[in-house]
C-alpha cells in the first residue's frame, strides 16, 4: 500500500511498533542511538499514541518523519513532533559536537557523511587540502569521542534507511530511488554490515490453500 495513501491509524501504529523496537529490541540496528542512549517510549499502547497525535498535534505524518525535540529525551507528549527527512537529519545531528570535536574533525564528518555531502575520503581530502590518511584519522578520533554519529552511511544509504524506518517495502523503495530491487537489497545489506547487524525484517509467511497443489505439480 503506498504511504500517503495507508490510513493514518494505521500508519500511526506501524511507527510505534518501530519506536519499540529501536528502544528495546537490543538485536535492533539503531538500538544504540536509542534504547542503548536510554531513549524510552512513553506512550503505554499503541493507541494512546494514535490518539495523541490526531487530537493533539492535529497533523498528517504521512510522509513525514517523527522527531524528537530535546535530542536526549523520550518519545513523549510535548517532545515529538513531526518534520521532514531533511530537517530531521538536521535536528539529529544538533547532538553537542562541538565541545566534543575539533573543528577539522567536524569538517571531516560532515564531508564523508551521507547524512551532509557524503563525499569519498579521496575527495575530502582534496576539500580539506590534507590526505586521505589523515582524513581517516581525523574520522577515527570522532568516532572514539562521538560514536552515536557512526557509522557513516553514503547518501543513497542514508535515504533508504530512512524509508525502512518508515515501513516501506523494498519493491517501494526500489520505485521511489529509480534503482533495481537488487540495487536495493544490496544497499540494505551494507547498512546492516556497517551497523554489525544482521537483518531483522520479519519474513512474510505464506498461508497454505489448496489451490497451491496445482501450482506445485507444474513445477515437477
Amino acid at each position: 500500500m503506498e504511504k500517503r495513501l495507508m490510513p493514518i491509524p494505521e500508519y500511526l501504529r506501524r511507527l510505534f511498533s518501530r519506536m519499540k523496537q529501536r528502544c528495546y529490541n537490543q538485536d535492533n540496528p539503531d538500538y544504540k542511538y536509542y534504547g542503548g542512549r536510554g531513549i524510552k517510549v512513553c506512550f503505554d499502547h499503541a493507541v494512546e499514541f494514535i490518539i495523541y497525535v490526531i487530537d493533539d498535534l492535529k497533523v498528517d505524518p504521512r510522509g513525514l518523519t517523527i522527531d524528537r525535540i530535546d535530542n536526549d529525551g523520550n518519545y513523549e507528549p510535548g517532545n515529538i513532533r513531526f518534520v521532514t527527512q531533511a530537517e530531521n537529519n538536521k535536528n539529529r545531528h544538533k547532538i553537542k559536537i562541538k565541545p566534543k570535536l575539533t573543528d577539522k574533525q567536524i569538517q571531516a564528518y560532515k564531508l564523508c557523511s551521507g547524512e551532509f555531502e557524503g563525499l569519498p575520503t579521496v575527495d575530502a581530502a582534496v576539500r580539506m587540502k590534507i590526505t586521505p590518511q589523515a582524513v581517516n584519522r581525523l574520522l577515527k578520533r570522532a568516532e572514539e569521542k562521538c560514536p552515536e554519529l557512526f557509522p557513516l552511511l553514503t547518501g543513497q544509504e542514508v535515504n533508504v534507511k530512512a524509508l525502512l524506518v518508515a515501513g516501506w517495502a523494498n519493491t517501494d523503495i526500489a520505485n521511489k530511488l529509480q534503482v533495481g530491487l537488487s540495487r536495493v537489497s544490496q544497499i540494505i545489506g551494507s547498512i546492516y554490515e556497517k551497523s554489525g547487524t544482521t537483518c531483522v525484517r520479519p519474513i512474510q509467511i505464506i498461508r497454505y490453500e489448496t489451490w497451491m497443489d496445482s501450482q506445485i505439480r507444474r513445477k515437477f
